[in-house]
């Protein structure tokens, strides 16, 4: 077996503190978005070449850095657009139109930072916190707050329609 030549293909600059999260577009490898602690969310092209303008968008709307991104495909949570949904230190997660660039909802539901947000096949939202708690929404609504953790909850991966993993 050989061994992969990794290697740097390019830089993307654009964010004026460091990048928290990444997410890409859905059955396509050419957009991109990235999170910061300049508290801007950044869409990307990686489709232009490398003396093209790569940066797409900027969203800002978080009052502190962004710590998480989850790209949301068209026609998914209602929606006749793609959304991304991003979390925050701020302690919100913001729904935003990708073409429009403007905040759709706003979910409260956690006293400390926003750690992850992903979306489950059956269209519920799942966020992740520093409060140890875990948020599920439906339809933007918050469903149930899970407890279980002793300390923060970093991560989260979705596995089926309804189930999902969370570590700490």
């Amino acid at each position: 077996m050989l061994t992969p030549n990794f290697k740097i293909d390019r830089e993307f600059r654009g964010h004026v503190e460091d990048v928290r999260s990444i997410a890409s577009q859905s059955g396509s490898s050419s957009y991109f978005a990235t999170a910061s602690r300049d508290k801007t969310i950044r869409i990307w092209n990686l489709d232009h070449d490398e003396t093209s303008l790569l940066e797409q968008k900027v969203f800002n709307g978080h009052d502190s850095f962004v710590t998480c991104v989850h790209w949301v495909p068209e026609g998914f949570l209602d929606f006749k657009e793609e959304i991304l949904l991003s979390g925050s230190r701020d302690r919100r997660v913001l729904v935003w139109s990708i073409p429009r660039g403007l905040v759709l909802k706003e979910l409260n539901g956690h006293a400390m930072d926003i750690t992850a947000v992903i979306v489950l096949k059956n269209g519920d939202i799942v966020t992740a916190s520093q409060d140890s708690h875990i948020c599920v929404w439906r339809k933007f609504k918050l469903l149930k707050t899970l407890s279980g953790h002793i300390s923060s909850v970093l991560s989260l991966a979705a596995l089926t329609d309804s189930e999902f993993l969370s570590g700490g």
